[in-house]
């Protein structure tokens, strides 16, 4: 499961630049859910690694830390400490769920319980991707870190235009 999404974050890289975060994000929703539901079904440890291992990695880090290191590096510049850090806060507070997920599988069984996360997984995800994820702050008339109406700080040294004499040559 880590190994799949550790070689997969070049991927959701590339894509969260062509495609957008919030395309990458419901894929990679969509992929999750598709592999926990699967592994409900399980009956051998084969079936565990395509769809736990390979499937579900691949969907996490779709969603994981890939998009929203993107993320915030682009909506924060002067608090971008403490916004990477609400946000790996954000992901600890997921074992959190691990309580919850042991009382639905001694409730309901495993194989349910992997069902009910993957049919949970996007009808909670897939609003808040939509409606809350933007790639840039522009997006939103906005600029880094909430400002509103004063420049963006440039992240690089701006460029000077160059003069070119003998276009031919050039």
């Amino acid at each position: 499961h880590i190994l799949v999404y550790g070689l997969f974050a070049p991927v959701v890289g590339y894509m969260a630049d062509r495609v957008g975060l919030r395309k990458t994000m419901v894929l990679g929703t969509v992929i999750l859910s598709f592999g926990l539901a699967l592994s409900g079904w399980g009956s051998h440890p084969g079936h565990f690694y395509l769809t736990f291992g390979v499937l579900s990695g691949i969907g996490l880090c779709f969603i994981g830390s890939v998009p929203f290191t993107t993320l915030i590096q682009n909506w924060f510049e002067k608090k971008r400490g403490l916004a990477f850090s609400i946000v790996f806060f954000g992901n600890g507070l997921a074992f959190g769920f691990y309580p919850a997920i042991a009382w639905m599988i001694d409730s309901i069984g495993w194989r349910n319980t992997f069902l009910v996360e993957g049919l949970v997984l996007p009808v909670v995800l897939i609003p808040l991707i939509l409606f809350v994820v933007r790639y840039h702050p522009r997006d939103k008339g906005l600029l880094r870190d909430g400002r509103s109406g004063e420049k963006d700080p440039p992240s690089a040294p701006a460029r000077k235009e160059m003069r070119i004499m003998d276009p031919a040559w050039a």
